[in-house]
């Protein structure tokens, strides 16, 4: 018969005895860690992993080389992918032995490299050195396969001088001689060619995927009238009186006539007969065609306006017709331009001229956009393009135009020509003598477009005064200084 008997312990005391026996647990097992094993669990040792960015490449002043590569940045050297960018510089990089070795030439064959990773050498055109101990980064968290060499390196190996900066994210390049610097711009004269025809063949699309469609002429269309009476009423003599004034549009044939006349409400409360009523036929080609082949886009007839230089006269009024080759709405639109640029692939597209929105887009996959027939209006025009990044990235482009009120755009000619009854009305209501005359007004005015900050014009006219016609010819030429 075994006594047990239980033994009261306080709490303190109880959590003393239970500490001490499981460290002779633990003194009795076997080591699980050997000091060998300890070794390789060093939780202070880390890589230091190279700081990643992406950066564009450009030659100065604005063509681009590559518009986003891989770049490492660790202890103050920068470094950069060689096969990537011999690509991007049609310059020819062989590789061997897993990117151990790239050889080839920089642009002429004279300009020989060859670079070695495991022997740690460099050759330049037959010249043989050693690679500095930081000329190849060598790292587990690269983006790409390509091998990165340090940017002294690719000077020192290239005839092209790379320099960084770093607030734009943007690598510079500087050509060695006018040689290689030529080898580079006839690359950029292939890229013009290639976005030039992507240019075409995206406009043949548009133009099967937005057909013209031909509205045909009416002989009597839907006349537009607007009526606008004004009244007074004189309380000391009792008279009501007032204008009653009619103007409308409509479309006659081919052509858009405008009439307008004012019945006025005398005293006697009688309508009068119209002092006269005006009308004018116009018509004008769309776009680029013509009336009449290579001569006319715009004709008018009735009662018309030829405007004068401020040397001469104002504008003349009467009964007439005038015709050009012009049929802008000079009141705004200054000329025509398509707008080119490169970005990343997806990147949104917004372009403002003097803050207003006017086009949208997306980056294609070729990195290459433009936007055609962006108008310039008369006066200053601000154009930005703004792009968007998928991460909240902006990169903003600006470009300042300004035109004019009678500036043309370069190449551009333009005439206007015209033949009045100065002060004579082409519907005749008054009760002047019809052979009466007034003197005819002639005129033709020329100007061309030399450049965006030149046009020069010419013109020749005879108008009529008390005494006998004055022929005027008038030379000169305006100038944007902006």
């Amino acid at each position: 018969m075994s006594l047990i008997r239980a033994i009261y312990l306080p709490k303190a005391a109880a959590r003393a005895v239970f500490s001490c026996v499981c460290v002779l647990i633990l003194l009795a097992l076997p080591p699980l860690i050997t000091p060998s094993k300890a070794q390789d669990f060093d939780f202070g040792q880390t890589e230091d992993i190279p700081n990643e960015l992406i950066f564009r490449v450009i030659l100065p002043p604005q063509f681009l080389i590559s518009e986003a590569i891989f770049a490492y940045e660790k202890q103050g050297t920068y470094y950069l992918p060689i096969v990537e960018l011999a690509e991007e510089f049609d310059f020819l990089a062989e590789t061997e032995a897993d990117f151990q070795v790239v050889s080839g030439f920089a642009g002429l064959e004279e300009n020989t490299y060859t670079l070695d990773v495991q022997r740690k050498e460099l050759t330049i055109k037959g010249n043989r050195e050693t690679l500095p101990e930081n000329a190849i980064l060598q790292s587990d968290y690269l983006a790409t396969d390509d091998l990165y060499v340090s940017l002294e390196t690719l000077n020192k190996m290239w005839p092209v001088t790379f320099a960084i900066d770093l607030p734009t994210l943007t690598v510079e390049t500087t050509a060695e001689n006018e040689d290689n610097l030529a080898f580079i711009k006839s690359r950029e004269r292939k890229a013009q060619q290639v976005m030039r025809l992507n240019r075409r063949a995206e406009r043949l699309e548009r133009q099967k995927l937005l057909p013209r469609r031909e509205n045909p002429y009416s002989w009597f269309g839907k006349p537009v009238v607007d009526y606008q009476a004004t009244y007074r009423y004189n309380d000391d003599t009792n008279d009501l009186t007032g204008d009653n004034i009619f103007t409308g549009v409509q479309q006659v044939g081919k052509f858009l006539t405008e009439f307008s006349a004012n019945v006025q409400l005398n005293e006697n409360g009688e309508f009068d007969r119209p002092d006269n009523i005006r009308f004018k036929a116009s018509r004008k080609s769309a776009g680029e065609e013509y009336l009449i082949p290579n001569f006319v886009r715009r004709v008018e007839f009735g009662d018309v306006n030829i405007r004068q230089r401020e040397l001469i006269s104002n504008t003349e009024t009467g009964r007439g017709f005038t015709f050009s080759n012009d049929n802008r709405e000079r009141s705004n639109q200054f000329d025509e331009i398509t707008l080119e640029g490169n970005g990343p692939p997806g990147w949104e597209i917004e372009v403002y001229n003097n803050e207003e929105l006017i086009r949208i887009g997306v980056v294609p996959d070729n990195g290459q956009f433009f936007f055609e027939d962006v108008v310039l209006n008369f006066g200053n025009n601000q154009i930005k393009i703004l792009l968007f990044g998928p991460q909240g990235q902006v990169r903003e482009q600006i470009e300042n135009f300004s035109a004019g009120g009678n500036m043309l755009r370069p190449g551009q000619f333009t005439y206007d020509a015209g033949l009045l009854d100065s002060e004579r009305d082409f519907i005749l209501l008054d009760d002047d003598p019809r052979t009466t005359p007034r003197g005819i007004v002639k005129s033709l005015q020329t100007s061309y477009g030399v450049s965006r900050w030149l046009t020069v014009f010419g013109n020749l006219t005879e108008t009529p005064d008390a005494d006998k016609d004055r022929k005027y010819l008038t030379l000169g030429g305006l100038v944007n200084t902006d």
